[in-house]
């Protein structure tokens, strides 16, 4: 790489870090509490296909790991055997006033569940710009005691990897969360887990493509 071409990839990147900074001043909160991780190992289970295979085979004996749980996962009948430590709860239709009828079926039957099934300590994380919608709050309301609500902030981190690394010692943002994957592994990376294992992370959609030497087909 010649230097000029260094020097742009430098102002490309300090500009992502000028974004950055200025999302981070608008929409994240500076004093985030994450859980300190008891053991080194979490287990986060994703919505993949294969969760239901591995929960079938594995899913007694999660119960002696931690593990992570998201989304609508409570609504299933594996949430009760492997009683997972910390859930996360990610998508914008939870707590967005405008969803659609299957939405918000979805939604009733996760809080309704987590209200009902839940006889542990949980953690929930939840986005704080979630926590400002009066119906998660309503929702929340609902919840029994052995759940603690844990705010945190997904607000995009992109730029120099110097300020993006110390933004996410912060924990005032995190890689550009588009899956529900990135912001579970970074919340077990900040509770302090040495060893995250991810289960559940395939996507339908990968048995689809097919690659030759000339195209890809979707």
């Amino acid at each position: 790489m010649s230097r000029l071409e260094q020097l742009q990839h430098f102002l490309v990147q300090l500009q992502g870090s000028i974004g950055t900074a200025l999302k981070i001043a608008l929409r994240s909160r500076w004093r985030v509490r994450l859980p300190g991780a008891a053991e080194e190992l979490v287990i986060v289970m994703g919505n993949g296909p294969s969760l239901k295979t591995d929960l079938a085979e594995y899913g007694a004996a999660l119960q002696s790991k931690s593990t992570f749980a998201v989304n609508y996962f409570v609504n299933t009948a594996h949430y009760t055997v492997v009683r997972p430590n910390f859930y996360l709860l990610a998508a914008p239709e939870f707590w967005l006033p405008e969803v659609t009828d299957r939405q918000r079926e979805f939604r009733e039957d996760t809080f309704r569940n987590l209200a009902t099934k839940t006889e542990w300590d949980v953690q929930l994380f939840i986005p704080f710009a979630g926590l400002q919608h009066s119906y998660l709050q309503d929702r929340l309301a609902t919840l029994p005691a052995s759940i603690t609500i844990v705010p945190f902030n997904p607000t995009p981190v992109e730029g120099l990897r110097s300020f993006d690394f110390f933004c996410f010692r912060q924990h005032w943002g995190m890689p550009r969360p588009h899956n529900v994957l990135i912001p579970a592994t970074m919340l077990s990376i900040g509770m302090g887990f040495r060893t995250i294992g991810l289960i559940g992370v395939d996507h339908s959609w990968l048995p689809e493509i097919s690659v030759t030497e000339d195209y890809v087909a979707l």
